[in-house]
């Protein structure tokens, strides 16, 4: 995964934030999914294609995390993503 990779959401996946989660469905695989926390901060962010550099600063400047743990953990994160085709590379 390269950092300067863009990102964004999957258009067939379908999405509603219910209470502090939110609900997603993959139209593809018609499998349901639920994402809370950064993962919504995360997600919102995704409306546009970003690196997963851009993710970071968005996360560290509403977050008190450390940067290289956040970049680490948001690098396995949107590893995830693509996995489920939830997100893809642009």
């Amino acid at each position: 995964m390269n950092e300067k990779t863009l990102y964004r959401r999957n258009a067939d996946v379908l999405a509603a934030q219910v209470d502090d989660e939110l609900v997603m469905t993959s139209m593809q695989a018609g499998n349901y999914y639920g994402i809370g926390g950064i993962g919504l901060l995360v997600w919102g962010q995704l409306a546009e294609p970003r690196s997963v550099d851009e993710l970071v600063d968005a996360v560290v400047a509403d977050y008190d995390v450390e940067r290289g743990q956040c970049a680490s953990d948001l690098a396995g994160f949107v590893e995830e993503l693509v996995s489920l085709n939830l997100i893809e590379s642009v």
